[in-house]
């Protein structure tokens, strides 16, 4: 008798199971003395799928298309883990997929040229498919469509007329108060020739500067230059502010700032001491915060809106350093953040981050993009491409702990040339449906390629999620050196590169396989 489900024992009514009883007769020999009846013996098994864990770390998910395809001198190895991938295995070239678990295929292995495919402890090209381990396990995080500007539009009471301040000029002025500014231009107060002994200041109050009037830090200056915070209003694509030369020490107090319809401030030559010190700050209509030669920018925690424009552009080899504390960036509608020259990413102690690079329609992305020689190292936070891309180019150098990539809408990281990146995956909940050990999600929606190409190199921690993102290296590089899992939509690799997991585990995978279970 077959009975599935099971209608007795643990298992019964579950429909994963079959219960097998056989009823055979009993020839009766001594026992007719005492019994004339019938006499009969049963058994009773129940047999089943049963989810069992695998150690992978190498995951090619999508079971009808790509797998893991591979040409030229790959080296791909699981170190401690199995190789998995839920369609086929595709090889040419001096192929060595190597893995001191399992090497396993539910497609087949099709190769051709000197291929290598061994596990330790076997390899099987019509192994079962294995479910998504993450699938329900983390949820989408919430990426803003658009931001409003939280800087307030106000009107002084009080007219300012541009002038030159310098020391030379009578009277001698060191400080000034709030005023609205309508007319002039990016060199409306100007302000040169400070000596070292000396601190000009405009005061915390409230400023406008509208159709183009800005201000001018230009050449000569010694002493301090300091905005003490208020609210300030800049509007027209010359306004905003320009620090020049030499200056050895600009400040804006912590405050609230807007650059509008094109306003920017501006650093350039080789001004060592720039600070923002913090609070909010608003650039829409084309302007940013962009430098030029060897400047050094230091940045307060806050909030800083980059709505359209040139957001952050930092070239040369200048330097943006964040002091302590929490931070929201916003690169909207096109505005990118960008790195190129030997430009510099430093931090202090317990600083924290949540970037959101959001583009517009077409191609007007918002991107994260470095080139030249420049060298990242990204604070601990939540970096999120909504039409974005993570762009790594040239001989760059980007790397951070506790660091978490969410890519959507077409977002991809791409890196190529010598560059290099590295990151550690947060392990404690960092929104509601995270998984900790995730280090690079991408938006199941998302079917956008991530390659690693040239001579990249990456030395990683975590999770690399793209389930349904293929994942593309090529050239010499030795793209993945990672110490956790990839689950990926599928891996194809060509040239001389190279992949190697060890094994840490943050997701167990499972495979169901017939057990006898009673």
């Amino acid at each position: 008798a077959v009975n599935r489900p099971p209608v007795s024992g643990a298992r019964a009514g579950n429909n994963n199971f079959v219960q097998v009883t056989i009823t055979k007769p009993v020839d009766r020999f001594f026992i007719d003395a005492v019994y004339n009846g019938n006499w009969s013996v049963s058994a009773t098994a129940v047999a089943g799928l049963v989810p069992e864990g695998t150690p992978g770390c190498i995951f090619a998910m999508n079971p009808s298309a790509g797998g893991i395809s591979t040409s030229g001198a790959t080296n791909i190895r699981g170190n401690g883990c199995s190789v998995i991938s839920n369609y086929r295995i595709t090889t040419s070239g001096s192929t060595s997929i190597t893995s001191s678990e399992q090497v396993n295929a539910n497609d087949g292995f099709h190769t051709s040229g000197a291929t290598t495919i061994q596990g330790t402890k076997g390899s099987n090209p019509t192994a079962p498919e294995i479910p998504d381990p993450l699938a329900g396990n983390i949820s989408l995080p919430t990426v803003p469509s658009s931001v409003n500007n939280p800087v307030a539009s106000i009107t002084p009471g009080t007219t300012g007329t541009c002038r030159t301040y310098n020391p030379w000029t009578n009277p001698v002025t060191y400080s000034i108060s709030g005023a609205r500014y309508t007319t002039g231009n990016s060199s409306c107060v100007s302000i040169e020739n400070i000596p070292g002994n000396q601190t000009f200041e405009m005061r915390s109050g409230n400023w406008r500067f509208d159709n183009g009037a800005g201000i001018n830090v230009g050449g000569g200056n010694s002493g301090h230059i300091v905005l003490r915070g208020g609210t300030w209003n800049f509007s027209g694509s010359n306004s905003g502010i320009r620090v020049g030369g030499s200056t050895p020490s600009f400040e804006l107090e912590n405050g609230n700032y807007s650059f509008r319809q094109g306003a920017s401030i501006i650093f350039g030559g080789s001004s060592p001491n720039n600070t923002l010190g913090g609070g909010n700050y608003y650039f829409n209509g084309g302007g940013g915060l962009i430098t030029g030669g060897s400047n050094r920018v230091t940045l307060g925690p806050g909030t800083y809106i980059f709505d359209g424009g040139s957001g952050i552009n930092m070239t040369g080899s200048d330097r943006l350093h964040l002091n302590s504390g929490n931070y929201t960036f916003y690169f909207m509608d096109g505005a990118d953040w960008t790195h190129s020259g030997s430009s510099q990413i430093t931090f202090g102690s317990n600083v924290y981050v949540k970037a959101y690079f959001v583009g517009g329609s077409g191609n007007n992305w918002s991107d994260f993009r470095m080139s030249g020689s420049t060298a990242l190292d990204l604070p601990s936070g939540e970096y999120y491409f909504d039409h974005g891309r993570f762009e790594n180019h040239g001989s760059t150098v980007v790397r951070g702990q506790n660091v978490f990539l969410y890519f959507t809408d077409g977002g991809y990281l791409e890196s190529t040339g010598s560059a290099s990146f590295g990151f550690t995956a947060p392990t404690t909940s960092i929104y509601s449906g995270y998984f900790p050990g995730v280090f690079i999600f991408s938006d199941p929606a998302n079917t956008a390629t991530f390659r690693w190409q040239g001579s990249t190199t990456s030395v990683s921690q975590g999770i690399l999620y793209l389930p349904s993102g293929a994942l593309v290296t090529s050239g010499a590089s030795q793209a993945v050196n990672f110490t956790g899992q990839i689950l990926v939509n599928s891996i194809s690799t060509s040239g001389s590169t190279g992949i190697v997991v060890n094994y840490q585990e943050y997701v167990s995978m499972q495979t169901n396989k017939i057990f006898l279970v009673q």
